[in-house]
């Protein structure tokens, strides 16, 4: 493209977003905050695309929302066996597994003792909860910087989540009375 065909569509370009934001009523600030936003969440994406090809895995289920920039379900063939995502805050990307857990073992706080050195050791965040089923969750997470995600690193934390995870089920599993 020549210089000047492309300074013309630059033009269009930039005439045309300020007056479909005239029409909107929306603030210069506003605007640049927006399209900052798009950009990031852009580029993360991509960056999540290609280090999750790097590392044999599929993104699917795009999700975003006013708390979460982006989150998928990244899957190994036709299994999802973790998430990945990122708030609109965070420096970097969380991948996350949750793993059920029963608390109506009697032996429930030594099991959360050994799960809490096991994740702790290998440098898991962990966090109970209840999904939306209402059963009680494990939620176990990894944090990556965002000039650290790439096809290797990923690669690495999926699989220290899940070893992690499955030493995790395997201690509740002991521990059921």
């Amino acid at each position: 493209m020549n210089r000047i065909a492309r300074f013309n569509r630059e033009k269009e370009f930039s005439w045309g977003l300020k007056a479909l934001f005239t029409e909107l009523d929306v603030s210069e600030e506003a605007l640049i905050d927006g399209f900052e936003n798009f950009l990031k969440q852009y580029r993360d994406i991509e960056i999540i695309k290609t280090s999750a090809a790097e590392a044999d895995l599929i993104p699917r289920n795009f999700l975003t929302d006013d708390h979460m920039s982006l989150s998928f379900d990244l899957c190994f063939e036709d299994e999802c066996i973790c998430q990945i995502y990122k708030t609109w805050n965070d420096p970097g990307f969380r991948i996350v597994r949750d793993v059920a857990v029963g608390q109506e073992s009697p032996l429930f706080r030594l099991t959360f003792i050994k799960i809490e050195v096991l994740c702790n050791t290998n440098f898991i965040g962990y966090e109970t909860r209840q999904d939306v089923t209402g059963r009680s969750v494990l939620g176990l997470e990894i944090g990556i910087f965002e000039g650290g995600l790439n096809g290797k690193v990923l690669r690495t934390a999926v699989n220290v989540l899940e070893h992690v995870a499955g030493k995790v089920e395997r201690i509740i599993e002991d521990r059921k009375v």
